[in-house]
């Protein structure tokens, strides 16, 4: 027979249990389940009879959050801790409260007291188990798995061209196996990861053993090797292929390199920086192309954090004579916090300091080093265009373009500007194609000093 003393202690543990799974399992909005909870703390606070008997009913929560996690197979979001230590706490006082309803004025003022404890002790539990677990799991800002396209120029746009540091017959090879070129994965299942064919060889290596890909596209009018080049570098998550839409409006008129940043395509590495490392990758990939085809002129091209990296790189390369930078952010606190909030829910302090201070740690090198607000006040007399789209929540243009803006006309930086109204992250040349197009190509003839 159970023993009187522990009958409220179980009571209390089945009214959490059962509550807090019905308000999880409950299709009520986010806003409506916490006064929910409250009611199911008091509940269970009432069965417990008293204030300090109320600790069991947090044992019950928490199997009802496990309970859910394992109906749905997902946590729900990479911060989901967040929202379970509050659930957590509103359980606890609420319960509290209801254990010290039914006492004495002297024991509902010292429920009061219990419950104002333990709602700091458990922010600070919660806080520290949070940032905890955003620093654990940075590993996903560094791992950035890529996407699964695989086109080339010839399956893109019927263009010749050169494969850099890898046989080029194995893009057949990818083309044969996945018919979709936009969607090339290992044995066509997604969850397998990107199947981007064979990995670079040795022919272009960075400066810490990163073996580099890429193509290297001739201009559409005919220019030799020597005349005016452009290297386009893509964004995180991406690879050279996601850079050929970049690449059409530029390949009349310009030689073109696209490249495979490392922990990307066909590049080696397992480890994305968000453009600091990156960096000298593209120093490797300007090294083989000076020393094959000696440009006469040469412009850089770069998107998101493919335009952090190359401005990483100009900073101490005096090789590029024109900048275009699509979709960049100032600072990558900013930008990781911006996509804990828009993406995941929660707030952007501090999870976006945890999550590069975790990168950092783990990579040995401080990521923030790249900030593009940083970079871009020592590019010199060398002119740069950014772009932007006033739809970007990933970089929303008050938190980077216009501190970008700011910093390099504060260093006397030769800066143009131009935004599209209807674009997002990454999708400016999606959303205004031939804007894009028209600003580019007059700011890089402009650069060369071809029109006026």
């Amino acid at each position: 027979m159970l023993r009187r003393d522990w009958a409220p202690l179980v009571g209390s543990f089945v009214v959490a249990l059962v509550g807090a799974t019905a308000v999880r399992l409950l299709p009520a909005t986010e806003l409506a389940a916490w006064p929910l909870l409250a009611v199911v703390g008091v509940a269970a606070g009432a069965v417990a009879g008293q204030p300090a008997r109320v600790w069991l009913a947090l044992a019950g929560c928490a199997v009802a959050e496990l309970i859910v996690i394992l109906g749905n197979g997902d946590p729900g979001g990479p911060f989901w801790c967040l929202a379970f230590g509050g659930r957590l706490v509103v359980v606890f006082v609420f319960g509290v409260l209801g254990g010290a309803a039914g006492s004495s004025p002297r024991g509902l003022a010292r429920g009061w007291r219990l419950a104002t404890l333990g709602i700091v002790i458990a922010c600070l539990i919660g806080l520290t188990g949070y940032l905890g677990y955003a620093f654990a799991r940075s590993d996903e800002y560094l791992v950035q798995a890529g996407e699964g396209d695989c086109g080339n120029p010839m399956s893109a746009y019927g263009w010749t061209y050169q494969a850099i540091n890898y046989d080029q017959a194995d893009d057949a090879r990818l083309l044969a196996t996945h018919p979709d070129p936009r969607h090339c994965y290992v044995g066509n299942v997604k969850d397998n990861g990107p199947d981007q064919g064979e990995k670079a060889g040795t022919d272009v290596v960075s400066s810490d053993g990163i073996h580099l890909a890429g193509w290297y596209i001739p201009a559409a009018n005919g220019e030799p090797p020597t005349g005016p080049t452009l290297v386009l570098v893509h964004g995180g998550r991406d690879n050279k292929s996601g850079m050929l839409k970049y690449a059409a409006p530029l390949h009349p008129d310009y030689n073109l390199v696209l490249l495979d940043l490392r922990n990307q395509g066909r590049s080696t590495g397992d480890a994305s920086s968000g453009g600091l490392l990156e960096a000298g990758d593209l120093r490797a990939m300007i090294d083989w192309l000076e020393r094959t085809k000696h440009p006469s002129w040469l412009g850089l091209v770069g998107n998101s954090n493919g335009a952090a990296t190359v401005l990483a790189e100009v900073v101490d390369d005096q090789r590029p004579q024109a900048i275009v930078l699509d979709s960049m952010h100032a600072s990558v606190i900013a930008q990781l916090g911006n996509v804990a909030e828009t993406e995941n829910g929660f707030p952007a302090w501090p999870s976006a300091w945890a999550l590069v201070s975790g990168a950092s740690w783990r990579l040995g090198v401080d990521i923030t080093a790249a900030d593009p607000v940083r970079t871009i006040t020592r590019v010199g007399d060398r002119p740069v265009l950014l772009l932007h789209g006033l739809l970007d929540t990933v970089d929303r243009p008050a938190d980077s373009l216009e501190r970008n803006v700011a910093a390099a006309l504060a260093a006397g930086v030769d800066v143009e500007v131009h935004v599209c109204p209807t674009g997002a992250h990454g999708t400016v040349i999606d959303q205004c194609p031939v804007a894009w197009a028209d600003w580019t190509t007059h700011f890089l003839a402009v650069a060369r000093g071809v029109t006026s």
